[in-house]
């Protein structure tokens, strides 16, 4: 694995300024109109893909997990989707067929199976959980509904109350749409 801070020639406590300055002076003297080394091309995309971990604090927090850590890091859950381990292939070495949204900063990219949308609900304990909440929700809808209607029935509230059984209604309505669609999402991935 290379070390993007010794590519750099800085610290591992560097701030970003001083990456910043690293950057600016590794790339005047790699760039390949200056100097006419073989390895140029390489040796400066290098500083561009050291320097784009290095100033982005999210990467570079990724980055000093897996040096400190090394490929345990990328073995582990921190990876995972829905308890399953995500395809990894190798990024291509060309770094013009390497298709920069798949990209990753640790040198492995992800399938676009791998990514779960925001609005997809969760599964395994997380969805008994997120059920939980819509449960309870019509839970309390009903009871709404039935204590209003009985409580107008016996003359106890007048008939204005009966608006009381609205926020009921939205919250069966909600809460059967919230169920249904952890059970579409665990139909699609073949669970029960």
């Amino acid at each position: 694995m290379v070390d993007y801070y010794k590519v750099l020639g800085v610290k591992r406590e560097a701030s970003p300024d001083d990456i910043k300055r690293a950057y600016r002076l590794r790339a005047k003297t790699m760039h390949p109109d200056i100097n006419r080394s073989s390895s140029a091309n390489n040796d400066f995309a290098l500083v561009n893909e050291a320097y784009g971990v290095l100033s982005d604090p999210d990467k570079k927090r990724k980055y000093d997990l897996r040096l400190a850590y090394g490929d345990f890091y990328l073995a582990n859950s921190v990876f995972t989707h829905n308890g399953q381990k995500p395809h990894v292939r190798k990024k291509h070495p060309d770094p013009a067929k390497r298709e920069s949204h798949h990209a990753h900063d640790s040198g492995y990219y992800y399938s676009k199976s791998a990514k779960r949308s925001e609005s997809e609900p969760e599964t395994g304990m997380a969805a008994y959980i997120y059920n939980l909440f819509f449960a309870a929700g019509m839970f309390i809808g009903f009871l709404m509904i039935f204590l209003t209607i009985g409580f107008v029935y016996v003359r106890m509230w007048p008939y204005v109350f009966l608006l009381m059984t609205i926020p009921g209604f939205i919250l069966i309505r909600e809460g059967w749409k919230g169920i249904s669609r952890v059970k579409k999402s665990r139909k699609k991935q073949g669970r029960k």
